[in-house]
């Protein structure tokens, strides 16, 4: 962290369970200096001997080290994501209860206990969010996972909830799991918990219908995940279900033996590839223009039956549904026109990499040569400075 940049200030914490796990998580050399004086961090346990030293509210991906283990929470809006970081950290956060968006930026908080443990929970926007297009909530996701992948970071475990009380896989949630598994690909599966939200806290009568949804989730819309193996776990809302489901990723932590980057960190880094043009691009401009499509058939069917109507309340009642829906399909076709520029524009593009490869490759082949040339300069000093006896008998 840059000596310019202003740590956020500590926030006051309550005491944290008892995970066993933590016994085999890695140590930093030593632990971390406690920043604020005044802070009376509570014991893990007495036994462990483990407390929590700070939660601090992080302002940027500068502030993240190689020592943090980083969980991404996501998911779609209104399915807990903010509320489950609560509960793990007893700290203050902004949390809805309402459908409306509350996160639409990536935030984060680190949690650092007292022998050097540094956990990192990070919020998610979802999509459909009620402040941005889902283009730029998939940028905003990708660029941070970029910043993570360029400072040679790496994500421990990812987190996606959905909320256990939805009857069914409607549009929203299933558009937000496509896109959630296009941004992490196959590779990342192994890593991720599938977490179902909304649970009571103890057993009720919903407990058995709860039960049988969970099933059909994994059997109709979780399968290819789970056979990677993902886990499934339930988040009943308390500090001790938040902290049982952070011990799965926290397991991969401790075990997994060879990196895993995300599949979008990837190509945009890696490979060099815009938003729009990963596979979680491609998977968006599908479902972006499928949804043009079923909202021009919708405007024509609203238009026959104002044509139909005469009556003043059921016209008015039409032509305030026509407004809205023109509105929401001129959106989408913005960002669809924004995800697929010209020709000229791709060409453009293409030239531009064209030239910086062409640079990188003339500066290479000049590094090379001068690099021969250094050494055929040495071997002929050197030849030249043999006694002449030596050369005869070469």
């Amino acid at each position: 962290m840059s000596s310019n940049k202003t740590m956020p200030p500590l926030k006051a914490i309550k005491s944290m369970s008892d995970p066993q796990w933590l016994k085999n998580l890695p140590r930093l050399s030593k632990p971390p200096r406690r920043a604020n004086t005044d802070l009376q961090p509570k014991k893990l346990s007495r036994e462990m001997g483990y407390e929590v030293l700070s939660v601090v509210e992080l302002t940027g991906v500068q502030q993240l080290t190689p020592e943090d283990i980083i969980v991404a929470v996501m998911g779609p809006t209104g399915t807990g994501k903010s509320t489950f970081i609560q509960r793990a950290t007893n700290h203050s956060w902004t949390v809805g209860h309402s459908l409306q968006s509350h996160t639409s930026t990536v935030e984060a908080l680190r949690v650092s206990f007292n022998d050097g443990i540094s956990l990192v929970l990070v919020d998610t926007p979802g999509f459909d969010d009620t402040n941005k297009s889902d283009l730029e909530t998939l940028k905003v996701i990708a660029k941070w996972f970029e910043q993570v992948y360029r400072r040679g970071l790496e994500i421990s475990g990812i987190l996606y909830l959905h909320r256990i009380t939805d009857d069914r896989m409607g549009r929203t949630p299933r558009k937000n799991l496509e896109l959630f598994k296009k941004v992490c690909g196959e590779d990342y599966f192994p890593l991720m918990v599938l977490v179902t939200t909304m649970w009571p806290e103890s057993s009720n009568e919903d407990e058995a219908v709860f039960s049988e949804r969970e099933t059909q989730l994994k059997k109709d819309c979780w399968e290819d995940i789970i056979r990677h193996p993902a886990q499934v776990q339930r988040f009943r809302g308390t500090h001790t279900s938040a902290w049982n489901i952070l011990e799965e990723v926290f397991t991969f932590a401790g075990t997994r033996q060879q990196r895993k980057i995300l599949e979008i960190q990837q190509e945009i880094v890696d490979f060099s590839k815009r938003v729009p043009d990963t596979s979680a691009g491609q998977q968006l401009h599908g479902m972006m223009e499928e949804l043009v499509g079923k909202q021009s058939d919708l405007v024509r069917r609203l238009q026959d039956q104002l044509s139909k109507t005469s009556d003043p309340d059921t016209q008015h009642a039409i032509m305030s549904g026509l407004k809205n829906l023109k509105q929401q399909r001129e959106k989408v076709r913005k960002d669809i026109r924004r995800m697929d520029p010209s020709l000229a524009e791709r060409m453009r593009r293409m030239n531009r990499l064209l030239d910086e490869r062409s640079s990188q490759l003339r500066r290479h082949t000049r590094n090379q040569l001068h690099a021969l040339r250094q050494r055929f300069g040495e071997f002929v000093r050197r030849v030249a400075q043999a006694p002449w006896r030596n050369r005869s008998a070469s």
